[in-house]
């Protein structure tokens, strides 16, 4: 029964999240189902969601999300974001480095279809390049998604550490190589065989013409830039929780809103209720509904049987998390969701296994991310090639051999490990 239960979950969540239904709804729809299937009664059943939504892990995955969101919301409602790409488009005078970056500066912060907003800024660049907007359309998505594998304010990234029970140091240092593989790959497939002005741009001489100079365009971007940084050089260097080093974050990008064009029309009273607005609440409440799945899955041995059955038929647990997470990532196109339903389970057993969990948690990170990266159902990928009028097939052509190259870098990561 319990076996069916969560088949039946599986396949609720998959058609809820196909249909356009929020996470949260389609995670939480899952984790009751499983809850009936594994027998659970109605008042144990309640008593585990309420201990799964007040536990402190998930009080604090709650929270850093919300003021990642409310963050992101901040800077893109006093434009933030087109200021820092602005300065560093005249500051790299370069178009193909320009067009490297942008797209992974934009995408730095969670927002909804937030390819669609770097796609004009690659399309114009793409045009100068005399790139394709087939290599357009996979250059945006390819270099917006290539920093994912090691930014800590990403909500995916944050979920992973808490549900693998790391730090944010250790996840990067084990998964660094890949966005290194992804940049690479990405400027030899894409980039490399282009042909077009690799000089300056015409942003770059406009601004010789106005004399702007580069110091400028760099204190501009470091200006504008400036919540993101310190909110991650108090967290990562000097070891201040990231809720906290967030809320500093939020507080200079309130400094620079009092000082900047919108100083006359700001009020302090207003500031609580439009953070509030600011939070995506959609995010958030995924992560809540998350951990709730996570509680209903640890009321079943069904999964942990499973993988079970397939180590004693000689299948390491890499592969399985492999396997597991790229299906679940390209049906689903879902990457948070992917890794909320294989964690729970990969995890207790790489730890009782003496494993190094990291490597797993890369692993499950890596194949999730590689097919939710190419799935039709991913909305970067919908925007962008709606945006340049490409199919998809032209642009898996180009995506193949840099996702290749991310997986073989992800194979070497966990070969040179050590892991059985």
């Amino acid at each position: 029964m319990e076996s069916i239960g969560i088949l039946a979950a599986l396949i609720v969540i998959i058609i809820m999240i196909n249909r356009k239904n929020s996470l949260s709804l389609s995670m939480g729809s899952g984790a009751l189902i499983i809850l009936v299937a594994s027998g659970t009664a109605p008042p144990e059943a309640v008593s585990v969601i309420f201990q799964a939504i007040t536990a402190p892990e998930t009080v604090d995955l709650v929270l850093i999300v919300g003021i990642i969101t409310a963050l992101a919301g901040l800077m893109h409602r006093n434009n933030f974001f087109e200021k820092m790409v602005e300065a560093l488009r005249n500051l790299l005078g370069n178009d193909r480095l320009t067009l490297m970056l942008i797209p992974g500066l934009v995408g730095s912060m969670p927002m909804a279809g937030g390819a669609i907003v770097s796609a004009p800024i690659v399309d114009h660049l793409g045009g100068q390049l005399n790139l394709s907007t087939s290599r357009r359309s996979a250059a945006n998505n390819i270099f917006r998604h290539s920093w994912y594998f090691i930014f800590p304010l990403w909500p995916t990234f944050v979920l992973s550490t808490r549900l693998g029970g790391i730090s944010v140091q250790e996840l990067i240092m084990v998964q660094w190589p890949l966005t290194v593989a992804m940049l690479l790959a990405g400027y030899y497939f894409v980039m490399a065989p282009i042909k077009g002005s690799v000089g300056k741009t015409a942003e770059t001489r406009v601004r010789k013409k106005t004399g702007k100079t580069k110091i400028a365009e760099a204190r501009t971007f470091t200006k504008y830039c400036s919540p993101i940084l310190v909110s991650l050089l108090l967290h990562l260097a000097f070891g201040i929780h990231l809720a906290l080093s967030l809320i500093f974050g939020m507080g200079l990008a309130l400094l620079l809103e009092v000082l900047g064009e919108r100083r006359a029309s700001f009020r302090w009273s207003r500031v609580p209720m439009q953070i509030l607005r600011d939070v995506n609440y959609d995010v958030t409440g995924a992560m809540l509904a998350i951990m709730v799945f996570r509680a209903a899955i640890e009321q079943t041995d069904t999964f942990e049987l499973l993988m079970l059955g397939m180590l004693d038929l000689g299948v390491p647990l890499y592969v399985i998390a492999a396997g597991l997470a790229a299906v679940m990532g390209f049906v689903t196109g879902q990457h948070t969701g992917t890794l909320a339903i294989v964690l729970p389970v990969m995890v207790p057993m790489a730890t009782a296994a003496g494993e190094p969990v990291a490597v797993y948690v890369m692993v499950a990170y890596c194949f999730a991310f590689l097919t939710y990266l190419i799935s039709p159902l991913h909305l970067c990928q919908i925007l962008t090639n709606d945006y340049f009028d490409v199919a998809v097939l032209q642009v898996y052509r180009i995506y193949v051999p840099v996702l290749l190259a991310v997986a073989a870098t992800a194979v070497i990561v966990v070969l040179l490990s050590g892991v059985s």
